[in-house]
Parts: C-alpha cells; sequence; structure tokens
C-alpha cells in the first residue's frame, strides 16, 4: 500500500528524482466506532517526496490530481485484494466482486486533511522512542500483561 501511495506522490512532483522517498506515519486499527472488528489504517503522509542530491536534503511539494488519488486507490484496492486471496480470507469470485464496487470496494483514500506546518515536526519521533505508548495492563511492567497477552491470543 505505501509503496503505491510513494509512487503516486512522486509522479505528482514535476521536479523530483526517481530516488525521492516519502515519509509517514500509520497507525493500524482492527475496530470500528462499536468495538467491531474493522481492520484499517489511519496514515499521516508527507505532501510530497524527499531527495537528498550533493548531501543537500530537499522536499519535492506534490500537486496531485483527483485522478492521481483515484490511481492510488484502484491500485491498494487490486493490490489488498489479490493478498486477501492469496492468504485465503476470500475467495477469487468475492474478490473479483469487491473490485467492480462503484464506490470503491470498500476502500478510500482521503486526503483534504492538512497538518499545519507548526505541527508536522511533532510526527517525527526521536531516535529509539515510540510515539504510542501502552498503558494499564498493557504496559511493559504490568504484572498482568503475560496473562492478558496471552488471554488475547485465545
Amino acid at each position: 500500500m505505501l509503496r503505491a501511495i510513494e509512487s503516486g506522490l512522486r509522479r505528482a512532483c514535476s521536479d523530483a528524482p526517481t530516488t525521492a522517498r516519502f515519509g509517514a506515519v500509520s497507525f493500524p486499527q482492527r475496530f470500528g466506532s462499536a468495538l467491531n472488528t474493522h481492520l484499517h489504517l489511519h496514515v499521516c503522509i508527507a505532501d510530497g517526496v524527499f531527495s537528498e542530491v550533493g548531501g543537500v536534503l530537499r522536499f519535492h511539494e506534490a500537486q496531485p490530481s483527483e485522478q492521481d488519488f483515484q490511481v492510488i486507490q484502484r491500485v491498494i484496492r487490486r493490490r489488498v485484494l489479490r493478498a486477501a486471496v492469496r492468504h485465503g480470507a476470500l475467495t477469487a469470485d468475492a474478490a473479483e466482486n469487491l473490485s467492480h464496487w462503484a464506490h470503491g470496494g470498500g476502500f478510500s483514500l482521503h486526503a483534504a486533511v492538512l497538518i499545519d506546518a507548526a505541527d508536522r515536526p511533532a510526527l517525527i519521533p526521536p531516535p529509539r522512542r515510540h510515539r504510542h505508548h501502552y498503558c494499564g495492563v498493557f504496559a511493559p511492567h504490568s504484572p498482568l500483561r503475560d496473562a492478558v497477552t496471552a488471554w488475547a491470543g485465545k
């Protein structure tokens, strides 16, 4: 998925070299608002790509069109459906059916929310430091952590 987004961003940056890379922070979510099973990703993505030439870092701002977003969404949908069939999560017929749904087949790509430039440094964690924290019984030193995580696997 992220490779498709990176390629799309690179194409939307007319002056970016083919070696330019994007930056992203992904947050997998395994449930919906009703605590139902609903696996999906939230991803914060830089609105361009970075390159380095002669030791100088440069940011290339992307100017993607609506069509660019639709192409990326179709590529992601196709790859995810192929993987689901390969791993036995979907039949080939179900994947074929989903691939033709008019509203994206359960896949959406929402790019209307921007993070203010002043807030962007907060997305880059310091080295060897996670931005998410486990609390309560999920905390690393909780005496119940082993029991709770073992129970979750049943």
